[in-house]
């Protein structure tokens, strides 16, 4: 877990509806290898289904990226 930095950002958009919608992103330093990767990670789209990409992380980022969202949702 000490070879990245994790940031965990929300986002509000405007779909051509007119409904916002939510978007969940983090902001990853792979601080080895000189990195930095933004993956959409969840989002609810203008029908309001949610929709989880965290299956298409790599393994070694899975379980980081979960701790960093619970740590980041008792802020908001």
């Amino acid at each position: 877990m000490d070879d990245y930095d994790i940031e965990i950002h929300r986002v509000q958009k405007e779909q051509k509806t007119g409904e916002p919608t939510t978007e969940i992103w983090a902001t990853i330093n792979d601080k080895s290898a000189g990195k930095i990767l933004n993956k959409r990670l969840w989002w609810t789209d203008e029908n309001g289904v949610f929709h989880d990409e965290t299956p298409t992380l790599p393994v070694e980022l899975r379980n980081p990226i979960d701790n960093k969202w619970i740590e980041q949702r008792r802020k908001w």
